[in-house]
């Protein structure tokens, strides 16, 4: 993976540190293989129900969930990822779950040169494109994406709305607790505002584990973001290739974004 960026190899090294949490916080999605039910967003859903895609990479797959949710439902998956932690528990998991889904790490940069087929349907979800340190990595990155896809066929990416992120000043964003294994899970993400959007962000995620005996340990996980705005993605795009860009805003600080490679 001689060609991953700084941005990249920082990030890697954050994942690898918060893959275990990560993937025990939200076990309660791989009962979905099992029932036959799927955890998407509804834009993604429309969007699984509108194209006629066969072939599906998941670039940020993390520890596979969403891979094996849509493996599950008939799709050729193959799950792409810079944290070799995270892709030795997606791994762990297709083995458990007899799934067909493939894993890989891989940076973006490298997708072109890694994947051996083209694909209908590319998704970038969970706020990863924001990892991207300034526009030059980020066009690289979106660049390496649209080589992977087959022409006329599209590129699904989530991230987080910066400017409305920004406006809230929030200091801590609280999750819901989830019981695993008879230990009681609860998540913080602490948020560190900077005085520019342009200035590297920092997230802390803050694990909280209560032990069946009531004692409680806690772990923190730095996650480094470099913001951008909705114009800016929008230009990006433009300058790795991609037409027909939709944006799609939600009712919190998330937004999807459609693009298509052309034909």
């Amino acid at each position: 993976m001689s060609n991953m960026t700084r941005a990249e190899r920082t990030t890697a090294a954050q994942y690898d540190a918060l893959a275990g949490f990560y993937d025990r916080y939200f076990s309660e999605r791989l009962t979905a293989p099992r029932r036959g039910e799927y955890t998407r967003s509804a834009s993604l859903d429309a969007l699984l129900e509108r194209l006629s895609a066969t072939d599906i990479s998941d670039c940020a797959c993390g520890p596979g969930h969403l891979a094996l949710e849509l493996a599950h439902r008939g799709y050729r998956v193959v799950g792409t990822d810079i944290s070799r932690a995270m892709i030795r528990i997606a791994r762990r998991h297709a083995r458990e779950f007899g799934s067909r889904a493939r894993f890989q790490v891989c940076a973006w940069v490298d997708l072109p040169e890694k994947m051996r087929r083209r694909f209908d349907l590319v998704l970038c979800v969970g706020n990863a494109i924001g990892h991207c340190r300034n526009e030059r990595e980020m066009v690289r990155a979106l660049r390496a994406m649209h080589t992977v896809l087959r022409p006329g066929a599209t590129l699904y990416l989530s991230t987080r709305w910066w400017e409305r992120y920004r406006k809230a000043r929030r200091r801590v964003d609280a999750f819901r607790s989830r019981v695993v294994d008879g230990e009681r899970l609860v998540l913080l993400n602490v948020r560190h505002h900077t005085k520019t959007l342009s200035d590297p962000h920092l997230i802390e995620v803050v694990a909280l584990t209560i032990h069946e005996d009531n004692s409680a340990s806690t772990d923190c996980f730095p996650v480094t973001y470099y913001p951008f705005r909705v114009a800016d993605l929008r230009r990006r795009l433009t300058a790795a290739g991609f037409e027909q860009i939709a944006v799609a805003y939600g009712d919190g600080e998330w937004y999807q974004v459609t693009a298509r490679r052309p034909a």
